[in-house]
């Protein structure tokens, strides 16, 4: 089987795979542990259950002016996912309430962008197809995938600490251990060992 084809097939399982955890009911995320604030609060949301903590999602947010916790406000890379997540709220919500299930779309959609590109460059490797199926395994977990659908830093965090490590397709012929080398030097970074 061509192998360009093979990674759209993992990429669509992963697809497939990351649907039925997070936005099929019974949704799967993670409880506000305190944290949300730190993400959401800039924004002025809250839970609107605000029993919902430490041990259940809490599925619906709202507009709430005491929202905000400045000493615990961190500017995350996350921000960024929630700003997208709230204008596609926009879009989608008929109650003006942000569904957790928003940001987890928003999450799955760059993190199977991330592992589409990271499949694309991989596709030389005689190995791939089995790194592949290894991945894809790996990174639908639900361990991982939770995440998805939580206002925590990590996904932000997962996502864009891929770039030191990514095999450029600029270089197809240097070993993987060069590339790595030579990726952690262009990111000012010391060298991989």
């Amino acid at each position: 089987m061509d192998r360009r084809k093979l990674a759209w097939i993992v990429i669509a399982a992963a697809a497939v795979i990351l649907s039925c955890q997070l936005f099929v009911n019974p949704i799967v995320g993670l409880a506000d542990q305190g944290d949300f604030a730190r993400t959401l609060g800039p924004f002025g949301y809250a839970a609107e259950d605000k029993s919902a903590t430490i041990a259940f999602v809490a599925p619906k947010y709202v507009q709430a002016p005491d929202s905000r916790r400045l000493g615990w406000e961190q500017p995350s890379s996350e921000y960024l996912f929630v700003a997208c997540a709230m204008l596609l709220n926009n879009i989608v919500s008929r109650d003006g309430k942000l569904d957790i299930v928003v940001i987890g779309i928003v999450h799955a959609l760059a993190f199977l962008a991330a592992f589409a590109r990271l499949l694309m460059v991989t596709k030389q490797y005689r190995v791939s197809p089995y790194l592949w199926v290894v991945g894809l395994i790996v990174l639908t977990d639900v361990g991982y995938a939770a995440y998805w659908n939580s206002f925590y830093a990590e996904p932000a965090s997962c996502i864009f600490s891929a770039p030191p490590f990514r095999i450029s397709s600029r270089s197809r012929g240097s070993s993987f251990a060069g590339q790595a080398r030579m990726e952690s030097a262009d990111m000012g970074r010391p060298p991989i060992a």
